[in-house]
């Protein structure tokens, strides 16, 4: 049977795993993250630091909408994670977050919208890091 972030995690995948993978990111297999809402992306640039995309799904199962939000950070600097919500609007990109960089939903449907956002963001995040 899957959960909440099993799906969350197809979802994720189907919106922005090729993309990411063009990129040259790929999904960290830790299942025990995954278990907790956590799917990490990683990559070695050329420098040899690890560029991370992390996606953490809060879901609530009594009936009120679940959220999920993505960071970006470098293994050099793990304490200075980017919202990618929050750096959209600050670039003046629509997009379905937040103001803080948070994506809400209540179903299905609106899961698979708000990833297609992030995936979005994401790739015009990502698309110049080195």
């Amino acid at each position: 049977m899957s959960t909440p972030f099993d799906i969350f995690k197809e979802m994720l995948l189907e919106a922005a795993g090729e993309a990411l993978a063009r990129q040259g990111y790929a999904l960290d297999g830790d299942v025990i993250q995954v278990r907790h809402g956590l799917c990490r992306f990683t990559k070695v640039l050329e420098s040899g630091v690890m560029a991370l995309i992390d996606a953490q799904l809060l879901f609530y199962s009594g009936g009120g909408p679940s959220r999920f939000e993505v960071k970006l950070w470098r293994s050099d600097q793990p304490q200075e994670k980017t919202k990618l919500g929050v750096w959209l609007r600050e670039q003046g990109i629509a997009t379905l977050a937040d103001d803080m960089g948070w994506w809400e939903f209540v179903s299905e449907r609106e899961l698979r919208e708000a990833l297609q956002d992030a995936a979005r963001g994401l790739e015009e995040m990502t698309k110049d890091e080195g």
